[in-house]
């Protein structure tokens, strides 16, 4: 009796554990979703404040992660404020007659390399490499999320929502068919059975956008047409997935499960942008074609 009551409160131990770990994961969840439709719909400066701070956080989170050699002391407050100079810069350019930003993103780099020359550490490239790597990884994807936002608000929060949409069909059709490993190495849990569902999700996701602006075809002011919806939600679901391989590696190669612990239950920024972060680059690109 005294064995089964202490293994029927460990039992009861572990499954209140687990309720409390969902109910901060939601929590965490619907306070990140509200922050980033509010940044998107209130006001484009809201909209430059809220992103250009993620953009500066992540970059900060990225290198406080892989800041793991003795040789490399990369300025990660530098980095991170550089971060948000080029998205500040680019935004200011799309919303207002201005690139001073940009010029003083493009001095504050140069800087960073003369500055070299006077530090003390002997090897500069590490320093130079993870710097640039934080810049051309995160900073500039978030940059062309500002530019996906100035071209129509709606594209961007397609954006989110397709790879919101990947994540939950690509874990739904895992977990329950899931049996051809993608990247076993990598990712143990992702199968090529999750990776057709996310996709069917996405594109349905596509449908849908497509659907609700419709009524807007005739007058010119939707964004895209079927056939581009569905492109642009397949381009989300292969950049999305490759970005999320690579955070992935970068978290096996420094040793951590979570990139940070910013988001309680979700880990860190990075966790929750590395799709956006590799679909933003090509998804800029499509939509710079189609303009042309």
């Amino acid at each position: 009796m005294i064995m089964l009551s202490c293994e029927f409160h460990l039992t009861l131990k572990i499954k209140f554990k687990q309720m409390k770990n969902l109910v901060i994961r939601t929590l965490s969840g619907i306070v990140y979703i509200g922050i980033i439709l509010g940044a998107i719909f209130i006001h484009p400066c809201g909209f430059i404040a809220v992103f250009a701070i993620l953009s500066a956080l992540t970059v900060h989170e990225f290198h406080r992660l892989t800041r793991s050699h003795e040789d490399t002391k990369v300025l990660i407050y530098t980095g991170a404020a550089a971060s948000l100079l080029l998205f500040v810069g680019l935004s200011a350019e799309l919303f207002l007659p201005s690139n001073i930003g940009l010029i003083i993103y493009g001095m504050l780099v140069f800087a960073l390399f003369i500055a070299e020359i006077f530090c003390r550490n002997q090897n500069p490239i590490r320093n130079i490499s993870q710097f640039l790597l934080g810049q051309v990884y995160i900073a500039v994807p978030f940059a062309l999320m500002s530019f996906i936002y100035f071209e129509n608000k709606l594209l961007l929060l397609a954006l989110f929502v397709i790879i919101w949409a990947n994540d939950t069909f690509a874990y739904l059709c895992g977990s329950f068919f899931g049996k051809h490993r993608m990247c076993p190495s990598i990712s143990p849990k992702k199968s090529w059975e999750g990776f057709a569902g996310g996709m069917a999700g996405a594109l349905l996701a596509g449908f849908v956008f497509n659907f609700a602006t419709s009524f807007q075809v005739n007058s010119g002011t939707s964004p895209l047409c079927l056939w581009q919806w569905l492109v642009f939600a397949a381009i989300a679901v292969i950049f999305g997935t490759l970005g999320d391989l690579y955070e992935s590696k970068i978290k096996r190669a420094v040793g951590v499960k979570d990139s940070g612990k910013i988001m309680p239950g979700h880990g860190g920024l990075l966790d929750r942008f590395d799709s956006l972060l590799f679909a933003a680059v090509p998804e800029a690109a499509f939509l710079i074609l189609l303009l042309m």
